[in-house]
């Protein structure tokens, strides 16, 4: 799974395995909430007076040398214009390229991971000389930090990696119920005997063979998930979608589906803006004994990725009445990714819902053999079998405890606990806990890529 590098909202830290002193780290596996790190590779002199965000030494020297060039020419302007009005465009204009400066030096100092208050020394003599030579001269770090991307990187390259666990952050002391949900509460329901309600073996076969029909192959419009989720109510202004490109342009790590909301107003993002790694890969190879030609394709191909939308989870904007079966239904959504998408070639990520003892028998070997022992895992799989294995849902205040088994090619069956906070005034589910069993009945489908 691609993991993103969070960054904490009120100090911009970055850093996926430690906190700040805002926020406090909170493990999930798959974790919905956080903020991508500004955007400092593709934007050069688009944010000619923000503050924020880093640039290089050239963008500094090609500010400084602008900066000259243009005052030389109002310079001459202002003595061929009116007496009174020339020298007043002039100030003006002075003014204006003074703060482009000022901003472009603090968002030098941010390259060099050093705050925008280091500037204040160019008022002593000497010491100044000092500051502006490290503003000119010295390279800034490569890695993200809390003022964004590293400009001499590409954003992809920095922001989407590899990593088995991602966390998010929430702020210390926030009164939600994110707070009342932690894995210690998982021992109070692995006791009780709850309610196996036989609503949710019907809901989950319906919602499940209404997956065929969709694929990440194609543009669909993704709020199809919800046809067979009827208590599940998402805002009308937003739509769902995925948030990774189409696999025939991507490397195949970005085959499964990465379920996100975005306004109906924002422009669907294009398969170039999630990142251009594999089509430099082919430039690389096609023009690697031309240099200067590579380098241009490059430029080329970069400069037409636009910024991603900001990251929204679904379960920010859909309602639901706090039932089993509506929390089991916001269950089923947030699995999405285990059951769409699984065109990697050893479907790593693929689950399948044993919801009953007949779901056993429609295990299919999809290796074209049977090296795992398929039909041996089958035999001791429903010998192990009991009716007490069937999806519960138990409700508790603003909590709720799902329990279910799945299969996977890679292990077997499995047992997963999911622990949900349920905000009662917003009727929205605030928080997914979830804890995957090891296997119970083991498989390997020993297939080898």
């Amino acid at each position: 799974m691609m993991a993103k590098i969070e960054q904490c909202m009120k100090c911009r830290k970055c850093d996926n395995f430690c906190g700040c002193e805002h926020y406090e780290k909170v493990s999930d596996t798959e974790c919905e909430y956080y903020e991508l790190p500004i955007n400092n590779s593709k934007k050069s002199f688009k944010r000619l007076f923000s503050l924020e965000g880093r640039i290089g030494r050239a963008e500094m020297w090609l500010t400084y040398l602008g900066y000259c060039l243009i005052l030389i020419i109002l310079g001459g302007v202002a003595e061929m214009v009116d007496p009174v009005f020339g020298p007043f465009l002039f100030i003006v204009s002075v003014i204006l390229l003074l703060w482009i400066v000022y901003a472009q030096l603090v968002k030098r100092c941010h390259d060099l991971d050093r705050p925008w208050t280091e500037l204040l020394f160019l008022c002593i003599p000497i010491f100044n000389l000092w500051i502006l030579f490290k503003i000119f001269f010295f390279k800034g770090i490569d890695e993200v930090n809390k003022y964004g991307t590293s400009p001499r990187k590409s954003f992809e390259e920095q922001v989407y990696k590899s990593d088995n666990e991602c966390f998010s952050f929430r702020k210390k002391g926030e009164s939600n119920s994110e707070d009342k949900v932690t894995e210690d509460d998982f021992a109070k329901y692995e006791e009780l005997e709850g309610n196996h309600n036989p609503l949710l073996v019907s809901i989950c076969a319906k919602y499940i063979d209404s997956l065929y029909g969709i694929s990440v192959w194609e543009d669909l419009n993704l709020n199809g998930l919800l046809r067979k989720l009827p208590d599940l109510k998402l805002d009308e202004n937003y739509v769902l979608d995925n948030y990774n490109p189409n696999p025939r342009f991507s490397w195949s790590h970005w085959q499964t589906l990465f379920l996100y909301v975005r306004l109906k107003s924002v422009e669907k993002p294009r398969d170039i803006d999630f990142g251009v790694e594999r089509l430099e890969s082919e430039l690389k190879h096609r023009y690697e004994n031309e240099p200067k030609i590579l380098e241009a394709k490059l430029k080329e191909l970069r400069s037409q990725m636009k910024p991603l939308p900001k990251f929204e989870s679904p379960f920010e904007h859909i309602t639901l009445p706090f039932t089993e079966e509506a929390v089991w239904q916001a269950y089923l959504l947030r699995q999405a990714g285990h059951k769409i998408g699984m065109w990697w070639h050893g479907c790593y990520d693929e689950r399948i819902f044993i919801n009953q003892k007949e779901d056993i028998n429609g295990i299919k070997n999809f290796s074209g053999g049977d090296k795992g022992g398929l039909e041996q895992f089958k035999i001791e799989a429903k010998t192990f079998w009991s009716e007490t294995m069937r999806p519960m849902v138990i409700l508790d205040g603003d909590k709720a405890y799902i329990s279910h088994y799945w299969f996977d090619y890679w292990h077997g069956l499995r047992q997963v606990k999911c622990l949900v906070s349920y905000d009662s005034h917003s009727q929205k589910i605030t928080y997914f806990l979830i804890k995957e069993s090891d296997a119970i009945v083991c498989y390997n489908c020993r297939v080898r890529f």
